[in-house]
């Protein structure tokens, strides 16, 4: 629990505690006093008292009136505090009359000295006139004390309230500066660089927002050196598959056009040979396989440089992607609306909305483990400006957010960013959410 506690709050409440035990332990100290002084001063009363009685009986015998002597001398000694004195025919009423606030049972255990108590007979002319009793009587005392006791720890609660007011604000004043650097470096790791920590007086934070600033510039470089790196892996690739796709269509493409013919112009001549229906059946498997091999081809062709860009545009490339993985993968249901409006793209564009369908279907298809997918392409406004909206989605296992990004995912960021588009990637809970905004000019 302590450990979850800010250090802010950690250093308030151990301040605060320590000031508690000091207090404590003070307080300890003036009861451990205060014991000592009660049963000092309840010794020091008694030994007086009997002093005084042993004197007093003296003048109390040589009185004419013995009893009003022996009255006079009770009243005179119960004047005196942490001492009690009757007679068997006296008693005065003097400490009746005292207002003394009595303290609670437990603090009158703690401090009260153990009891003395002396009994003195008196005796007139040899026969017994009365008889003195002498108690020691700490009530007064602990009265006293008890009521120190109350204001000491008032005062003290004042104290240890207004110390440690400014306990909390001297340490959150003081360790403020640790907000900024935690809401710092949650912008850099939102992706965030332009960050600048003002100067701190404090020595030790002002290497910290040295190093902060300095990781933010360091981080800031990187990532443009990402970016321009990223940037030129894409167009190398990029260009990599249209010669790829140009070989292709203009060598391989045709060597298989022509081997068919080929085959085929064999098999005429074959036939007029022979008749054998094993050769028929040869000459099929043969066709047939050149054929997949052209079907092939084409495929390869679509997903290396879609020709189809510049011969029916985004939305016809598209719909001839969707209809591929349909075939190639039937066990996903994959539905496609595409806006109806005519939008004008560049070449680059174009191909930037392209891949990024193309990746994020390839990513359903190979993790999602889903068993519909949809692809949406409108035009919409952001911030008055025309731009195309494009949302794939799926009903699969959902994409790990926390997890460290891929090529692909990498690759569709940077694409965007090359048009100044954004990309939104969501983990709805039920599947992925994949929604791209590219600016129409």
């Amino acid at each position: 629990m302590f450990s979850k506690l800010s250090l802010r709050t950690k250093l308030s409440v151990l301040v605060g505690v320590l000031i508690a035990l000091a207090v404590g332990l003070c307080l300890s100290l003036f009861l451990v006093n205060a014991a000592s002084r009660v049963r000092s001063e309840s010794d020091s009363a008694f030994k007086l008292a009997h002093d005084f009685v042993q004197s007093a009986i003296i003048g109390i015998q040589d009185s004419k009136d013995p009893g009003e002597a022996l009255q006079r001398v009770v009243e005179e000694a119960n004047s005196s505090r942490h001492i009690r004195i009757y007679s068997e025919k006296f008693t005065s009423t003097d400490r009746e009359l005292r207002e003394v606030t009595p303290p609670p049972a437990w603090f009158s255990r703690l401090l009260a000295a153990t009891s003395q108590r002396d009994e003195i007979e008196i005796a007139i002319f040899g026969q017994r006139f009365d008889k003195i009793t002498i108690e020691t009587s700490s009530l007064d005392e602990i009265s006293e004390i008890w009521q120190e006791i109350k204001w000491i720890s008032l005062a003290s609660l004042i104290i240890i309230f207004i110390i440690s007011i400014m306990i909390v604000w001297v340490v959150s004043k003081t360790l403020s500066p640790i907000n900024d650097y935690v809401a710092a470096l949650n912008r850099l790791d939102s992706g965030e660089r332009n960050i600048n920590i003002s100067n701190n007086r404090t020595p030790e934070f002002q290497i910290i927002s040295d190093r902060i600033n300095t990781l933010a510039k360091t981080l800031h470089a990187l990532d443009d050196e990402n970016h321009i790196l990223i940037q030129k892996m894409i167009k190398v690739q990029d260009d990599e598959r249209k010669d790829l796709a140009r070989d292709l269509h203009d060598e391989y493409g045709p060597a298989l056009f022509m081997a068919r013919v080929g085959i085929g112009e064999v098999r005429k001549k074959v036939d007029k040979i022979s008749q054998s229906s094993s050769f028929h059946e040869e000459w099929a498997i043969v066709d047939g396989t050149l054929d997949k091999l052209q079907q092939i081809n084409r495929r390869i062709l679509g997903r290396l440089r879609p020709a189809a860009l510049e011969e029916v545009g985004l939305s016809g490339a598209v719909e001839a992607m969707v209809q591929s993985w349909r075939e190639a993968h039937p066990n996903i249901a994959l539905s496609c609306a595409l806006s109806q409006n005519h939008f004008v793209l560049d070449e680059h564009r174009a191909l930037t909305a392209y891949r990024i369908i193309q990746e994020a279907l390839t990513n359903i298809y190979r993790h999602a483990h889903a068993t519909q997918a949809s692809v949406q392409i409108k035009e919409d406004k952001v911030e008055y400006k025309s731009c195309l909206k494009i949302i794939i989605a799926d009903n699969g296992k959902g994409i790990n957010l926390d997890i460290s990004q891929g090529v692909g995912l990498r690759g569709m960021k940077e694409r965007i960013l090359s048009v100044e588009g954004e990309l939104k990637i969501i983990n709805n809970g039920s599947g992925t959410r994949i929604e791209a905004i590219i600016p129409l000019s």
